[in-house]
Formats: C-alpha cells, sequence, structure tokens
C-alpha cells in the first residue's frame, strides 16, 4: 500500500480509530514505513524497546520464550494490530519475540517520539493506555482460551478472539492432526 492508503486504513481501525484525529495526525506522522519477509525476525525478546509497530499488511507472530526449548507461537496479530506497546511505554527490554509469519507492511512509532508526545501533552499517555488495556485484555483472552481442555471449546474460544480480527489459526489452539498409520 501507498503511504496515503496505509494511513487511512490505519485511521479507521481498532485503537488508532477510537483516538482523536489530532492523535492519528501525530502518530502517523512520527511512523517509519517498514517491510519484512515470511519469518524475519521484528524483534526478539531481550531487546532494547525500539517502539511499537502497527501491522498495515500480512501478519505477525507473536512467540513466548521459554527456557530450554524454542519460542512458543502464542498469537497472530494481522493488518491493524499493534505490537510491542509494553517495552515502548515503559522503556524496558523486550518480553516476547515478534517475526513475521508472512511478507508484511508495519509502521512503526519510535519509542523516543512516543517520548516527546508524551513530554508535550501528558494527555497523550490516555491514548497509549488504550492500546496497552486492549492488548492486555486480548492477552487474557487468549490465557482463557488455551487453559480449555476440551479441544472443542478451546477451539470455540480462539475463534470468538479471532472473530475480531482478519485472522485464524488452528496452531494457537494447540491442536494437531494424528494421522493413521
Amino acid at each position: 500500500m501507498e503511504r496515503r492508503q496505509v494511513e487511512s486504513f490505519l485511521r479507521g481501525v481498532t485503537w488508532l480509530a477510537e483516538a482523536p484525529a489530532d492523535f492519528q495526525d501525530q502518530v502517523l506522522s512520527k511512523c517509519d514505513m517498514l517491510w519484512f519477509g515470511k519469518s524475519d525476525l521484528v524483534y526478539d525478546a531481550g531487546d532494547e524497546a525500539s517502539g511499537l509497530f502497527g501491522v498495515v499488511e500480512g501478519h505477525l507472530e507473536v512467540h513466548l520464550p521459554t527456557r530450554g526449548i524454542e519460542s512458543t507461537l502464542s498469537y497472530v496479530g494481522g493488518p491493524d494490530s499493534w505490537h510491542g506497546d509494553i517495552a515502548a511505554v515503559t522503556g524496558q527490554r523486550r518480553k516476547i519475540a515478534i517475526i513475521a509469519g508472512s511478507d508484511c507492511q508495519v509502521l512503526r512509532l519510535p519509542r523516543r517520539e512516543i517520548a516527546r508526545m508524551t513530554n508535550s501533552d501528558p494527555i497523550v499517555w490516555r491514548y497509549f493506555l488504550f492500546l496497552l488495556a486492549r492488548n492486555y485484555a486480548k492477552a487474557m483472552n487468549v490465557v482463557a482460551a488455551l487453559k480449555q481442555a476440551d479441544p472443542v471449546r478451546r477451539v470455540a474460544f480462539m475463534l470468538f478472539i479471532f472473530s475480531e480480527e482478519s485472522l485464524g489459526g488452528a496452531e494457537l489452539a494447540c491442536l494437531s492432526r494424528i494421522w493413521p498409520s
């Protein structure tokens, strides 16, 4: 998408759409446009906070680090999802890894721009906190879904969560196919 289309799209969906136009203008004017190929690492657990990443096209995978084994896929965020909010707001190192699940186009709002925006107008914190609250609620819904022992209920919960997004994924419901030998 061209920059004009990207901005129009993001102004009309989820978190950014719920904020006032002047905040939308600030965010979009300070974002860099980036492209990632399938399987590219956007950021890794332990990385320094670099900013927020808003998906425009494609999808990003959220991987939780686990000791001694490979990271675990826990969520897939498609167009209009924003990632990196906790580290971008707190300045702490990343706790999760984000990997491009497909070729992706994203906007990145650098952490230094978030600091400038919030220093010049403290009310701006409110809009970043809305994003944190939205993503926290989504994480709690995923945890609740994955705790369902019955696979039918687990799939139903995950489908409900994904009904609010543009993606879905059986791998996130901890299901697999066992082929007869």
